[in-house]
């Protein structure tokens, strides 16, 4: 945690600067005449300090925002041993800012398989607010879509409707703010252990989820004593 006063001023300064310039942009964009959504690639699943390291306020540049990236490596799928790896905490991070995730559904690796690119597809449509997000990474971009994933998407956009603005009203919410993630890592890098913070959370999210627990991510300004915040959650 960082205790020096003239320090945290500086580090709210710069994130106060680089969400400034954002919103500036955000703001010349609804001058044009075509709609021209904009998307961000915040380091927001890390656990790294992202405030003091890199200026950034991801949750606040995320409500400027329309899209946000999300580039962890990690393809939904369903193991050989039955467990499921799931995008859960990147969806419902940007939910939580009104926001809607980006990210691949297919690895690095060029590959056949398709059943993994199917569950992803249909996680995304649950609780990505209908967003399908990235169909193919680079590795994919030349391979021809399956005749079952052409069925989903289909399935999907004739069904928009029933998945895109629906809301969730949870009793389980994981609280974030601007101080705790001040004690993210300030050496966290791909292949390194990030701060115990960040740990902390992680494990919470990963419980309820094994627990089926219905949860939303929680940051201080939609947080209301009398009423757990709302977003979509399948």
């Amino acid at each position: 945690m960082i205790s020096d006063a003239l320090l945290q001023e500086w580090v709210a300064f710069r994130c106060e600067q680089l969400h400034d310039a954002l919103a500036e942009v955000a703001a010349f964009l609804t001058t044009l005449d075509r709609q021209l959504p904009m998307a961000i690639n915040p380091p927001a699943l890390y656990g790294d300090n992202a405030p003091l390291l890199y200026g950034t306020d991801w949750p606040r540049l995320m409500r400027t925002t329309r899209f946000s990236f999300c580039e962890d490596g990690n393809v939904t799928r369903i193991t050989e041993d039955g467990r499921l790896i799931s995008q859960h905490r990147g969806y419902k991070i940007a939910r939580m800012c009104g926001n809607s995730c980006l990210r691949f559904h297919t690895p690095w690796v060029f590959t056949h398989e398709v059943g993994p690119e199917l569950v992803a597809l249909t996680e995304a449509a649950v609780v990505n607010d209908g967003n399908l997000s990235v169909v193919k990474s680079y590795a994919s971009i030349a391979r021809p879509l399956h005749p079952e994933q052409k069925a989903y998407i289909r399935y999907f956009r004739d069904h928009e409707a029933d998945y895109a603005g629906v809301e969730e009203v949870s009793e389980v919410a994981v609280y974030r703010n601007f101080e705790s993630m001040l004690e993210g890592s300030l050496t966290y890098r791909i292949g390194h252990a990030p701060g115990a913070a960040f740990i902390v959370v992680l494990s919470f999210m990963r419980s309820l989820l094994s627990n089926r627990d219905c949860f939303v991510v929680a940051i201080p300004h939609r947080v209301d004593a009398r009423r757990c915040p709302v977003t979509a959650a399948r």
